[in-house]
Formats: C-alpha cells, structure tokens, sequence
C-alpha cells in the first residue's frame, strides 16, 4: 500500500486527499500510519480484526432473530473484480493473508466472473468470490427495525439534543 500512496496523493479524485498546510500537526499520525503498515505491523492487526471480526455473521443473526430485519440481511457473498493482471498481482498478498486467517475465497477468471454476473464490464482479468459475505437491503430500516424490537421488548430510548 505504501508504494501508491505517492500516487493517491497527486491524483485529483484519489482515495487519499492532503491538505498540505495541515502537515506539521499530522506528522505524528502519519509516522505513527506508516510503522503501522510495516509487515509484521500488519500481519499482527490483520489476526486482531480477524478475531474481531469471524463471529460477526452469526452475532448479526442472533441480534434480527425474532424481528423484520432478518429480511433485510443478505448472505450471498460478494466480488472483487480486477481489470489488470497489475492490479491483481498487487491485491494477491492480501488474499493469500485474508485465506490465512480463515477468510474463504474462490479466485475466478474473467469469463468465470461473466458467468456469474453477465452484467460485468468485458475485459476483466480476475476476481474473487466471498462466500458467505453479506449485506444490507436497507441499513436506516434495518436500525429502525431493531429499534422498534429493542422498544418493545422493554427498552428505552434516550435522545440528547
């Protein structure tokens, strides 16, 4: 990651945006970003967030049990889809790291990726399928679903202004 971040920094829509003048109060932030990118920095946070993160799906299942906002969860998984064999070299370690720690993931060509949504652009090198990822119909009905089932199961809510 460290490598494009020269080039985020000059693009004019990149993912990343400075405020030169804002330097100096950010230096410590940013040296503190770039110890934190360092291999064995990330491999390290990378085993916490999987921690973290595996009992998500089923603790995500037993909070909408019983309410209308099971409906609006979806495990059908998701992909990533790379236009260059570039950008896939350069995504590969993270997958093999994602793999690592028990994330499951089928690596698919570009005519396997046209298979399973002939919507895709053509031209596209690789991609990855996500078992089991999931997501939202709807995240504002979701939390007002749950809201309601919290409400009527006895709890308050408390808005400060």
């Amino acid at each position: 990651m460290l490598r494009q971040v020269p080039g985020w920094l000059l693009a004019e829509n990149g993912p990343l945006a400075l405020r030169w003048s804002h330097l100096p109060r950010m230096l410590p932030w940013l040296l503190r970003f770039l110890r934190a990118g360092r291999p064995e920095a990330f491999g390290r946070h990378a085993a916490v967030l999987s921690r973290l993160l595996s009992p998500m799906r089923d603790s995500f299942s037993t909070l909408v049990e019983g309410t209308d906002a099971a409906d609006l969860l979806r495990w059908n998984g998701s992909l990533v889809v790379y236009r260059t064999s570039q950008a896939w070299a350069e995504g590969r370690g993270g997958w093999a790291l994602r793999r690592q720690h028990g994330i499951a993931w089928q690596e698919l060509s570009g005519g396997e990726l046209r298979e399973i949504d002939p919507g895709l652009a053509p031209g596209l090198h690789r991609g990855v399928l996500l078992h089991g990822n999931g997501h939202v119909l709807d995240p504002q009905a979701l939390v007002e679903l749950l809201a309601a089932a919290f409400q009527r199961d006895g709890g308050v809510m408390l808005r400060d202004a």
